[in-house]
């Protein structure tokens, strides 16, 4: 009867020794799929972050009308002037365009 006990004891203890050893694997594996949820949850959490962050920007500094932009006009001659020296007198035309157009609407 006592090698019984001593079998029935042998017997139990690889079995102790297998649920430890599932025990520990199934914490590693449930850790890493907890740690890798965490990972998805933080990047889904930040894009979405990410894209309203875009969006409260773009509204912010975008409008749904255009822009006013000053109308400009050129007789033949200031054009012609302009086409011969190449280019090199326009900002100096354009900004007395200008400044000349906003004194006139005053």
């Amino acid at each position: 009867m006592n090698q019984q006990n001593e079998s029935a004891f042998n017997d139990s203890e690889p079995d102790s020794a297998v649920v430890q050893k599932k025990s520990a694997a199934s914490c590693i594996v449930y850790d890493s799929l907890s740690y890798l949820l965490l990972l998805v949850l933080l990047l889904l959490g930040g894009g979405y972050y990410g894209y309203r962050l875009l969006q409260d920007q773009l509204n912010q500094y975008t409008s749904e009308t255009p822009a006013d932009l000053p109308v400009i006009e050129y007789t033949a001659e200031q054009l012609a002037d302009w086409c011969s020296s190449g280019g090199r007198s326009y900002p100096r035309a354009l900004r007395a365009r200008m400044f000349s157009t906003e004194e006139s609407n005053r």
